[in-house]
């Protein structure tokens, strides 16, 4: 999929985001990319499927959280994700910029994260082997990246300015 624009959308909680992209097989690959999700009341995207690519996306003013990964070998670079949680939800269980959770093999590359009100870029909960590098981290409210219950990672050569900040 490429060039779409999704703006202003109100899905519920259990809609999974305004764009949801899943797959009924483990050995689906899909590609999102020069496209903009702008002021989803909730999820912006929920990225459900193995082998995905994100690129050069704006995930920009999402309600709880930008993009949910759930899914192996997904590579996420070069998009911007600003301004997201922009409810201002409880980001303790969920809500940032990116969540992955229990993925293989993720990479979050060249990506800028800027104004996240909670954490940027989160790993949570049986996340292995994720390559997380060059990525900027600018103002933010939580973590630029949580690696949290998961194993195995390469975090190297990210950038962070004003992150934490209340």
């Amino acid at each position: 999929m490429r060039g779409i624009g999704i703006r202003r959308y109100s899905p519920a909680l259990v809609d999974f985001g305004a764009l949801y992209i899943g797959s009924m097989t483990s050995a689906v690959s899909f590609l999102l990319e020069n496209s903009v999700m702008q002021y989803s009341a909730n999820l912006g995207i929920e990225f459900d499927s193995n082998g995905g690519i994100i690129r050069h996306c704006t995930i920009e003013r999402c309600g709880q959280l930008g993009i949910a990964l759930h899914g192996d070998d997904i590579l996420c670079e070069y998009n911007l994700v600003k301004e997201n949680m922009f409810s201002r939800y409880n980001y303790g269980p969920n809500g940032g910029g990116i969540e992955g959770v229990r993925t293989w093999n993720c990479t979050a590359r060249y990506n800028q994260f800027i104004s996240t009100y909670g954490h940027s870029l989160w790993f949570d909960t049986s996340c292995y082997m994720c390559n997380i590098y060059g990525n900027d981290f600018i103002g933010g409210y939580g973590h630029g990246i949580s690696y949290e219950c998961s194993a195995k990672a390469y975090i190297v050569d990210n950038y962070f300015k004003d992150i934490g900040i209340n």
